[in-house]
């Protein structure tokens, strides 16, 4: 009967039509989570020396790469970049956490 194939037909291209909406909004979000997502993130340095050490962003220490100047711990850094998973850093409005105004020294 046509009117069997005409009802099937569009309840299948409705179906479709919401499938296609569904992924062109999920392929249109921003990146949650591998290394593409830490790329601007802040963090600080756990420890430094000759221009690599470890950095703690978003609540996990990886290892990084800088500038061979000698940074405090505790420095806030912005992720520039990144190599695998070696971030590569720079020190954010060269202040360290002493000078840092939302610190708290104890």
């Amino acid at each position: 009967d046509w009117t069997v194939i005409g009802v099937m037909a569009a309840a299948s291209g409705a179906i479709l039509v919401l499938l296609v909406g569904y992924v062109w909004r999920a392929h249109r979000r921003p990146v949650q989570a591998g290394p593409e997502r830490l790329t601007g993130a802040t963090g600080e340095i756990i420890d430094w020396q000759q221009g690599e050490g470890h950095v703690w962003i978003m609540g996990e220490r990886w290892n990084a790469r800088g500038p061979a100047t000698a940074l405090a711990i505790g420095t806030p850094v912005r992720v520039i970049g990144h190599e695998g998973l070696v971030l590569t850093v720079a020190p954010l409005d060269g202040k360290t956490r002493e000078d840092h105004p939302c610190s708290v020294s104890i």
